[in-house]
């Protein structure tokens, strides 16, 4: 009798959290329009709609990137890129990952689920020693650095419940997947880092998959 109670009442719950609540998969499509802050987004719920804004919207459909000039409201007032967290487009999650000059750049979070992935490419610069040769001997009679500027892959994971966003690699995914998810850490702690690496992005999509996250019902919203 007591089991029967209790299946009862976890039943009763999930039935009710399935009525008031929206699984978060990862093609989950949010609400259209700006984001000002996380729990904003968190909340499914744009604090301006695209109908509201005059400006344009540029994305790069293969790299997921946005670069946006400004955020300009029908009411004539431009919002800072430092107060937007993030915008919608075609249900498409863009975060803000950095501000340069006159544009913002966005990323889309790829994933979604109990942990968002994005990426985007960052200029990184370094100095380089390099040297000039005397052609008859070999030997090196100058050397002086040079500047270099090469891009560089960024790769994180958000996580939808708190807002704190890390960087997406073995060591930092092992610390969240120990605390959730044994099996799963066993598996990839069994790896070795280079096969951890090729494995880890499958291993987020198998991670959100098994720990589902809901936002509240909030109007209309689709979930494929």
């Amino acid at each position: 009798m007591r089991f029967i109670l209790l299946f009862l009442t976890v039943f009763s719950f999930s039935l009710v959290l399935a009525q008031d609540s929206i699984l978060v998969t990862k093609n989950f499509k949010f609400e259209d329009g700006i984001y000002l802050n996380f729990t904003a987004f968190q909340e499914n719920n744009p604090d301006h709609e695209w109908k509201e804004v005059t400006s344009e919207v540029f994305i790069n459909g293969e790299s997921f990137i946005s670069k946006t000039e400004a955020f300009v409201l029908k009411k004539g007032k431009e919002i800072p890129f430092s107060e937007i967290w993030g915008f919608s487009y075609n249900g498409i999650p863009y975060i803000r990952v950095r501000n340069e000059g006159e544009f913002a750049t966005f990323s889309a979070l790829r994933v979604r689920g109990k942990l968002c992935y994005f990426t985007y490419e960052e200029k990184v610069s370094e100095w380089v020693e390099i040297s000039a040769y005397n052609p008859v001997n070999g030997r090196p009679f100058r050397t002086g650095k040079v500047e270099r500027v090469h891009d560089v892959q960024r790769e994180k994971m958000l996580f939808f419940e708190s807002g704190e966003i890390k960087d997406f690699n073995p060591a930092n995914f092992l610390a969240v997947v120990e605390e959730f998810d044994k099996p799963l850490w066993n598996a990839l702690s069994e790896l070795t880092e280079e096969e951890a690496q090729k494995k880890l992005f499958k291993s987020l999509l198998i991670f959100d998959d098994r720990h589902e996250v809901f936002i509240k019902k909030s109007g209309t919203t689709s979930n494929q």
